[in-house]
């Protein structure tokens, strides 16, 4: 189980004038991701995505909040007052940097950010159909004998993640939160042409187009 509690990431930056300012990338990130479920992460351009997937994956830390994964806390919340920097050299002070880097910064092979969108629409389908098909046979859906496998997918593609997934989480314009999550009962396998799988993904876009133009075109 993955469990997201009160995520937040704040960037610091020098702007051309040498002062400091920032942004917040993601704010206040709660929810909770069930073991062998597939879960894609969608939203428009600079609303925190990506980011938020780097921490879940442990590739970096959060400012604010925790991400634990089978209980396991991935990495701690970056120290934000002088009293936490003090807290955090304490605490580590006996670890080398070489062994911190081992231990806490390892780089992870396995981490899914827009993972089919290099390529062409065909080959993009196919790739999606090959790894449904993967996870079945490592028992994602009914098979035995394996442990269930959590999908997590950032895209841009709603028909991609409305296909796929068993919940969409549909993010807001930065700083990046949670606008709604919306649940894909459909039976596997599944027809991209079905009508309840259309009527998902016609929903989701009439969400981008409210916060594009501000329009209530549509009902939750």
């Amino acid at each position: 189980m993955i469990e997201a509690k009160s995520i937040g990431k704040f960037f610091s930056v020098i702007n051309e004038k040498g002062l400091a300012e920032g942004f917040t990338a993601v704010l206040n990130v709660s929810l909770t991701i069930p073991d062998g479920k597939i879960v894609s992460i969608l939203g428009p351009s600079g609303c925190g995505k990506s980011t938020f997937l780097e921490i879940l994956a442990g590739l970096q830390a959060p400012t604010g909040g925790t991400i634990h994964i089978d209980g396991k806390l991935v990495l701690e919340p970056l120290p934000a007052t002088r009293k936490e920097q003090i807290a955090c050299r304490r605490r580590y002070r006996f670890i080398s940097p070489l062994a911190n880097g081992v231990f806490r910064d390892r780089p992870k092979h396995d981490i899914m950010d827009e993972p089919f969108a290099a390529v062409d629409a065909l080959t993009r389908e196919k790739l999606q159909d090959e790894l449904l098909r993967l996870l079945e046979e490592t028992g994602k859906t009914g098979g035995t004998g394996a442990a269930p496998i959590t999908v997590i997918l950032v895209t841009h593609d709603t028909q991609e993640a409305v296909y796929l997934s068993d919940e969409v989480i549909v993010f807001s314009p930065g700083p990046g939160t949670i606008r709604n999550r919306i649940p894909v009962s459909v039976k596997r396998p599944r027809a991209r042409t079905d009508a309840e799988l259309t009527e998902i993904q016609e929903r989701i876009l009439a969400m981008f187009q409210y916060d594009i133009n501000q329009e209530a075109d549509y009902s939750i």
